[in-house]
């Protein structure tokens, strides 16, 4: 799933381990900053614009993970023509 490739992105980001889906970014000790740092990571190695905007208002990876989502199914409808 998204979240379980996620977590690591975040982990690294944060240098915390075992970051549920529902925990929030900032209140693990990220901050404006690191959320750059974190949606640059994301982008490099899943190839997904994620907006800064969306960690602000989805601060978890269960969040971040439907954004991911749906960006690819956004892809996808653009590679076939869909959109």
């Amino acid at each position: 799933s998204q979240e379980r490739v996620l977590a690591p992105i975040w982990e690294e980001v944060l240098g915390i381990d075992g970051i549920g889906r529902d925990d929030d970014f900032f209140d693990l000790g990220g901050d404006s900053i690191l959320a750059v740092q974190l949606v640059t990571a994301v982008a490099r190695r899943l190839g997904c614009l994620v907006p800064l905007a969306a960690l602000f208002d989805g601060p978890t990876i269960a969040a971040m993970a439907l954004r991911v989502g749906a960006a690819d199914a956004a892809a996808g409808a653009r590679d076939q023509g869909e959109l």
